[in-house]
């Protein structure tokens, strides 16, 4: 059951306004992510944001979320 008030593919793009105010890149320039489980599972665009940028290893938990916040 979708938990979201928004259609997957708003949700997806405000992750990509995320990523894109956050490091300058979006979704389209980074490794692929599960990104429709998370959606299915509920996260939020913050969460799915913090997910896709955890499957590209590149930086831990805390850089993360201090990129994030």
């Amino acid at each position: 059951m979708n938990k979201h008030s928004n259609t997957y593919k708003e949700w997806f793009a405000e992750i990509d306004r995320i990523l894109e105010r956050s490091i300058g890149l979006g979704q389209d320039c980074l490794a692929d992510w599960l990104s429709r489980d998370a959606y299915n599972d509920g996260l939020s665009a913050e969460e799915g944001a913090a997910i896709c940028l955890e499957a590209q290893d590149l930086m831990n938990d805390d850089e993360i979320s201090e990129l994030l916040s």
